[in-house]
């Protein structure tokens, strides 16, 4: 099962489809998409929790948010729009891995939308960022790639 769109809900996954950290760590060269729960926490040192990104093809672009271009990547004309994008470390005790979280699955977790993250970057405004969980853990279904 492969997971890309966060607005499509997935049934909840049983016990038998939970793994741990440290075996999803283990089978990533076979299996690219495994069901996790551990406690998460923000990675440290990030800079902002939002990106500039064309709103047909959500690649990142280096343009201001709300103006129109045309998309190097999808050679269409577009906006650019703020995607929220927060780095995450997942620990189980087995093991722990940070996963970088998009969009609605992101602002699941926060209080904050991309397009607010934005208003208050330029407003310079000073803020804590909370995360707001129902629980002590979390299940995440988590997508591996390869980065190059």
């Amino acid at each position: 099962m492969t997971y890309k769109d966060s607005s499509k809900l997935l049934p909840p996954p049983s016990a038998n489809d939970m793994i741990s950290v440290a075996n999803a760590l283990n089978t990533l060269k076979d299996v690219k998409t495994s069901w996790i729960t551990g406690k998460i926490s923000l990675i440290p040192g990030q800079q902002k929790f939002w990106f500039e990104a064309c709103e047909n093809c959500q690649k990142a672009i280096n343009v201001d948010v709300g103006w129109v271009m045309r998309c190097s990547s999808c050679k269409e004309e577009s906006k650019v729009v703020a995607r929220t994008r927060i780095g995450i470390t997942v620990d189980d005790g087995t093991g722990s891995i940070n996963i970088v979280i998009f969009d609605l699955d992101a602002e699941k977790l926060i209080p904050f939308t991309a397009l607010q993250f934005w208003e208050a970057h330029n407003e310079e405004l000073n803020f804590l960022l909370n995360l707001h969980l129902q629980s002590e853990s979390i299940r995440l279904c988590v997508s591996f790639a390869t980065m190059r």
